[in-house]
């Protein structure tokens, strides 16, 4: 067990946003044994990701993520997740992932150390599209060291009943309610390992042994949380797999991924407040936006729905708003103050004005939520509707249907990949792998394992 948990210097304060605890796949294993799936991945490749005997293509990986290289050395982080289920389109060759990384050294000269660990949707590994908890490691850039969950050496779990590998649920859902998990790793000053826990009450999973690391093995230099997919690039176009709830940042709470909460640990082992960072996000279509809040503190949200025929013809700018305007065709049905078409040109206005706003001042943050008070009035809001672009994004919704309902859901170069805990029976307070339990034994840092296939 770690000597140490980090010392939590700023309790956090209770959010108006409310939030439950997803849980990870548990197995009760006896003292002494730890659950281990039995199917883990084949291939472990983290550059050239599982591929089909014929594949052609070249598989890319995209990110939308924030990070920190705050000057000084870094002995950790915490962060808080919620957990979705992203549509991956090629389920042999994609993922969707979303991870804490803790990185030192270089790629280029082949010492690039990396500590993952997040959830992942990867049916190629998994067989399935829930959301799995994952850890994963690399001493040489992803060369020939590392791997995921425990199918190599390297972590050394010391949890009897916590599934690496295993499903998380329940999982968020759109506009309803959020589930989350918290991740803390560490760098224990006195023991020297890497130590992961998990959740509220900081559940001990186990430890990364300093001496399977060169660059990493003392502190980190560089600390990120985001998200990432494999793109395999075998259906000619960009895919369509979903990063986090598979919407736009811009749609907010309860509709967008998001990382609440992050912290560091410092040279002291105590957490604190991550001040500053860095926003990248690759390519139209998956974005991040930063935000900061008394109760969340420094927080983001990111994600997006990957290729959908909201992109074939009509410019990037416009496209997280598209459905918004396709509404306008199916009436104008009383609501409120106006009509139901009215209010949602002004909300589509009001999001269009940001992002040109965004372009020109660079500006971290956006509330993509419009009162009555900030509203164009009907002089603004018609001049809108003349302008050109405008008018371009209509003509080119009115080659659908009028008459088609609308949906307001949305539809590896990697770094990492997850499993589900609902895989023996499942329930809103846990889930049970009992019946991919089997029986074995081995010398894992003095523990035996016992088998979960």
């Amino acid at each position: 067990m770690p000597s140490e948990i980090p010392n939590v210097i700023e309790m956090q304060k209770k959010s108006s946003w409310q939030t439950l605890e997803a849980r990870v796949s548990t197995v009760q294993c006896p003292v002494g044994k730890v659950p281990i799936r039995r199917h883990e991945a084949i291939v472990d490749d983290r550059i050239y990701p599982k591929t089909g005997g014929n594949m052609t293509f070249t598989p890319k990986h995209e990110y939308a993520e924030a990070y920190t290289n705050a000057g000084h050395k870094l002995y950790g982080t915490k962060a808080t997740i919620n957990v979705w289920d992203p549509m991956v389109e090629d389920r042999e060759n994609e993922a969707s992932i979303s991870q804490i990384w803790l990185t030192s050294g270089d790629f280029e000269t082949n010492d690039l150390n990396t500590i993952e660990v997040g959830w992942q949707v990867c049916p190629g590994l998994y067989n399935d599209s829930k959301p799995r908890l994952f850890v994963y490691w690399t001493g040489d850039g992803y060369k020939t060291s590392g791997g995921y969950n425990l199918q190599k050496p390297g972590f050394i779990q010391t949890s009897n009943n916590i599934v690496l590998g295993g499903a998380i649920s329940p999982i968020s859902s759109f506009g309803g309610t959020q589930y989350e998990i918290t991740i803390l790793v560490w760098k224990d000053s006195k023991m020297i390992n890497w130590w992961l826990s998990l959740g509220s009450d900081n559940s001990i999973v186990g430890y990364w042994p300093a001496e399977i690391f060169t660059s990493l093995a003392d502190h980190a230099s560089t600390v990120d949380w985001g998200g990432e997919i494999v793109d395999s690039h075998k259906f000619g176009r960009h895919t369509k797999t979903q990063m986090g709830s598979g919407h736009f940042p811009e749609e907010g709470f309860k509709k967008a991924s998001y990382f609440r909460n992050l912290e560091f640990v410092d040279n002291n082992n105590s957490l604190q407040k991550i001040q500053q960072f860095r926003l990248v996000a690759e390519g139209i279509y998956y974005k991040i936006k930063n935000l900061h809040t008394d109760e969340w503190g420094t927080h983001f949200f990111y994600g997006g729905p990957g290729f959908s025929h909201m992109h074939s013809g009509i410019s990037s700018r416009y496209g997280s708003y598209r459905d918004r305007i396709v509404v306008l065709h199916g009436g104008w049905s009383l609501f409120e103050k106006g009509t139901a078409g009215e209010i949602l040109l002004r909300l589509t206005y009001k999001a269009y004005v940001e992002e040109e706003e965004d372009e020109k001042t660079n500006v971290k943050a956006i509330n993509a939520y419009a009162s009555d008070d900030e509203m164009p009035d009907s002089e603004e809001l018609g001049s809108f509707v003349r302008n050109e672009n405008f008018q371009g994004i209509v003509s080119s919704e009115a080659g659908d249907s009028p008459d088609d309902p609308v949906s307001f859901k949305a539809g590896l170069d990697s770094r990492s990949q997850l499993e589900d805990p609902s895989i023996g029976s499942e329930s809103n307070t846990g889930v049970s792998d009992s019946e991919n339990i089997g029986s074995g034994s081995g010398d894992d840092g003095g523990i035996s394992r016992l088998d979960v296939l």
